[in-house]
């Protein structure tokens, strides 16, 4: 499957109550966009279902909270397309580019499965921005990386959703190791919705406290062209995954680490 046919076979899936300038306003206001029903809930079911298919097998699964950052890399090329998807939705293209301008790239794709009992974790910014606090620089008014995060099942507070704190992107400081939740709002949805945000955005992970579901979901970025991803603790996509998938990702990827 090429780029275009890629870019056709979602938009014709695209929900029609998809509001892109409003979308774009709310994301330049408030630093973050939640959207509903943005893939089919049977996308999401398959993403879901091969992720923890894989993530079962991998050494760490009988942890509470289970990542898995080259998640890519244990895929069969037949799952691509749908992978490809969530890489290159094209709401998730038109969005990053209000933030970072053309010629973005893909930071490392990564899956969190969080099951019952797993704690919370902190609340912090995402990298490169904490990178200049901690070398006692300070925090320019500069978009590096767009996160956006996939809910493949039906996402609730009790079962760990991401915490986020509308407007704390254009505080130009990290929060506080004893920061709270008193005034953040969950990363909640449907199966098949999507939170995209600006990586200065101060979020964490909420304890998942639901006696019997897991969250599983999808988690990437876009970074600006400009940017080396592994310089900020990104690893590349293998060039074995990336020629393979369809060319809207591959464009997506123009730096790749070598198999």
């Amino acid at each position: 499957m090429n780029g275009a046919s890629l870019m056709n076979m979602v938009a014709a899936e695209k929900n029609s109550n998809v509001d892109l300038e409003t979308l774009k306003a709310e994301l330049n206001t408030y630093g973050i966009v939640i959207i509903p029903d943005l893939i089919s809930p049977a996308d999401a079911e398959a993403a879901a279902h091969r992720i923890t298919e894989i993530m079962r097998r991998q050494p760490d699964a009988t942890e509470l909270d289970q990542h898995l950052s080259n998640v890519l890399d244990f895929l069969d090329p037949s799952d691509y397309p749908l992978f490809a998807k969530l890489l290159a939705h094209p709401v998730c293209l038109d969005l990053a580019r209000v933030l970072l301008g053309d010629g973005f790239q893909l930071t490392q794709p990564g899956t969190r499965w969080r099951k019952p009992g797993c704690g919370p974790g902190p609340v912090h910014i995402t990298s490169p921005i904490n990178q200049f606090t901690q070398a006692g620089l300070p925090i320019p008014n500069t978009c590096f990386v767009v996160p956006f995060s996939w809910n493949l099942a039906d996402l609730t507070q009790e079962m760990g959703a991401t915490f986020y704190m509308p407007f704390s992107h254009l505080s130009a400081r990290t929060p506080a190791a004893d920061m709270g939740r008193k005034y953040a709002v969950p990363g909640t949805g449907a199966a098949g919705s999507l939170v995209l945000h600006h990586g200065g955005l101060w979020h964490g992970f909420g304890p998942n406290t639901s006696p019997d579901h897991a969250r599983v979901g999808f988690m990437a970025g876009y970074c600006a062209s400009w940017m080396n991803p592994p310089a900020a603790g990104y690893k590349l996509m293998t060039r074995r995954v990336r020629d393979r998938m369809p060319r809207a990702v591959q464009e997506l990827n123009l730096r790749v680490a070598e198999d």
